[in-house]
């Protein structure tokens, strides 16, 4: 879904938020594939909800978005 909603927005999110996270966890921390995974998608989301405001309401679309899209 989310590839085709903003393709600008999801390509900057990947190149500069996911992308640099995974590499770094993968460089550093001796972790299951899965766990880089999550962590640099909850990076991504974390900085969506700083980019949108830190609301309550953008916080809760954040999470069920990051849990929609992990499970």
């Amino acid at each position: 879904m989310w590839r085709h909603f903003d393709v600008g927005l999801y390509r900057f999110l990947v190149k500069y938020i996911y992308k640099p996270g995974y590499s770094v966890l993968n460089q550093y921390c001796n972790l299951p594939k899965i766990a880089y995974k999550l962590t640099a998608s909850l990076a991504t989301f974390l900085f969506i909800f700083v980019w949108h405001g830190t609301v309550w309401h953008i916080l809760v679309w954040s999470v069920l978005n990051y849990s929609g899209i992990t499970l």
